[in-house]
């Protein structure tokens, strides 16, 4: 009787075991950078079985011995690999592909001779992962009245305590003849804990240099203390990056050309993101989302992400709506 249940056990195992070895892994970056690329598709042709990789690049697959894997992604050389027995894990170096984006002369309608416009901008540096067990223990156990400032960080769900908090609404007014630009200061807000000791304006210089304003109009972005060059930057962006024709869609219900961006040395001072530019005559953006290369030389900069919309007048004026850092 026991002989016979062995028997059975490991006949039930072994079918385990075989589809548990039957997975094919493996991980696709960059041939030059190394960076991961995340959805690349990875499938057999002629099959319907397919996966797309994480945003680690890595992937998992049933195991096909025999058949032809294939890698594909917008902008990088297709691969396409026998499937041997004895492949377990396979590990793909995709090499880009040049693509010629069309030029295209973007002709601006003539300015406006005055404009004004309403702004409102805040600025938070906080603590990140502020738990309550940091009151227990070190520096902030005879400080437990902090506990009153602790908020939830609207983009990550976790404690924050706010150290300086700088809201501020103005008022632009530009004129063309004679020209005259003029902002106007109708209210402002100061809060955090450094209000409670006597630090002076020192934090607020330090974060008025640092995080200052992105314009991606403008060729160079002064940010983190660098320079940063602007993905449509007029004279260096095309040398300067690596561009990929993604996809067309409807964003906000908006007709768009989603087109990729990325250093060509990801150590560089540059942006990574996507623009996603009007399908019509203008060729305007619409949207840009800007993020910092992990393998950026930007001291103490774990991640960065900016957000920015831009919405077209009436008048045909195009302006800035929603900015994000």
């Amino acid at each position: 009787m026991r002989l016979r249940f062995i028997v059975f056990l490991l006949l039930t195992i072994c079918p385990v075991a075989q589809s548990l070895a039957q997975a094919l892994i493996g991980q696709v970056t960059d041939y030059k950078t190394g960076e991961p690329l995340p959805y690349v598709n990875v499938y057999y042709e002629g099959t319907s079985t397919g996966v797309n990789t994480d945003l680690n690049g890595k992937y998992s697959i049933k195991k096909l011995v025999g058949k032809k894997l294939s890698f594909s992604f917008v902008g990088y050389e297709k691969q396409v690999l026998p499937i041997a027995s004895t492949t377990d894990e396979l590990n793909i170096h995709m090499k880009s592909e040049a693509i010629e984006l069309k030029s295209a002369t973007v002709s601006a309608k003539k300015q406006k001779d005055y404009f004004s416009y309403n702004l409102y901008h805040k600025t938070t540096f906080a603590i990140n992962d502020f738990t309550e067990e940091v009151f227990d223990d070190g520096k902030f156990k005879k400080m437990a009245f902090l506990k009153d400032h602790v908020e939830v960080n609207p983009e990550t769900g976790k404690l924050t305590l706010p150290i300086s908090v700088h809201e501020e609404i103005s008022k632009y007014i530009y004129r063309k003849e004679p020209r005259s630009e003029k902002t106007i200061i109708t209210g402002k807000r100061e809060a955090g804990v450094n209000k409670m000791f006597n630090t002076g304006d020192i934090m607020d210089k330090l974060l008025e240099d640092c995080f200052q304003g992105v314009n991606i109009y403008e060729d160079n972005i002064r940010l983190f203390q660098h320079q940063f060059i602007s993905p449509i930057a007029t004279h260096n962006a095309i040398a300067f990056y690596h561009y990929f024709l993604a996809d067309t869609l409807n964003v906000d219900g908006n007709r768009c050309i989603e087109v990729d961006f990325a250093p060509a040395n990801p150590q560089d001072f540059g942006f990574t993101g996507c623009l996603f530019i009007y399908a019509d005559s203008t060729y305007r953006v619409y949207k840009a989302i800007l993020n910092i290369p992990t393998k950026s030389d930007v001291n103490f900069v774990e991640g960065l992400e900016v957000q920015q919309e831009f919405t077209t007048l009436p008048s045909g004026a195009q302006i800035l709506s929603a900015d994000n850092m």
